[in-house]
């Protein structure tokens, strides 16, 4: 297990004291105690959002073109696309 105080000295440093930050990744979601356990005095709230955003959000990385979209070509590692062209429909 790691040491709690590392991922709490780097947080303290980057925020400052009493300083607000948040973390919107939804994979904590399913693993609270990792974030408690490193930051024991944290507040954690959860943020319910528009189903319809949450689709929408969920399959942009699987549209051709978006800024997401895992490129694979033949004989190459997967890397990431950074273009510019965002769709602007909602699912």
């Amino acid at each position: 297990m790691a040491d709690p105080a590392g991922p709490q000295a780097v947080m303290s440093e980057i925020a400052g004291p009493c300083a607000i930050w948040g973390e919107k990744n939804p994979r904590y979601a399913m693993k609270l105690d990792i974030p408690r356990r490193c930051l024991p005095d944290a507040i954690v709230a959860f943020v319910l959002r528009d189903p319809r955003e949450v689709v929408n959000s969920c399959t942009m990385r699987l549209r051709p073109g978006t800024a997401s979209t895992p490129t694979i070509q033949p004989g190459r590692r997967s890397t990431s696309s950074h273009s510019a062209s965002v769709p602007t429909e909602r699912v």
